[in-house]
């Protein structure tokens, strides 16, 4: 029973409300995951993933963040890689 759970669990972390950009944002990407750069409330920049929907994933290296702060989505930085 517990084993049946743990894909819901991980499923709510990955694309939890905290992962997801505010409704104004979502149709920033409607294509394959792209990088962009994420402007948050407090001016912290990240570069995050953000797939079709507005789910937003950052680096796991990275700062955390929560993706309702997030108030404007830019290109992201030259130097970022798109692989």
């Amino acid at each position: 029973m517990a084993s049946a759970a743990v894909p819901v669990v991980l499923g709510s972390r990955r694309y939890g409300p905290e992962r997801r950009l505010p409704e104004r944002l979502r149709e920033t990407n409607s294509g394959p995951p792209a990088v962009y750069t994420l402007v948050l409330t407090d001016g912290r920049r990240v570069v995050a993933a953000v797939f079709r929907g507005g789910y937003a994933l950052g680096d796991i290296h990275g700062p955390p963040f929560d993706a309702r702060d997030v108030v404007a989505v830019e290109p992201p930085p030259e130097d970022a890689q798109t692989d």
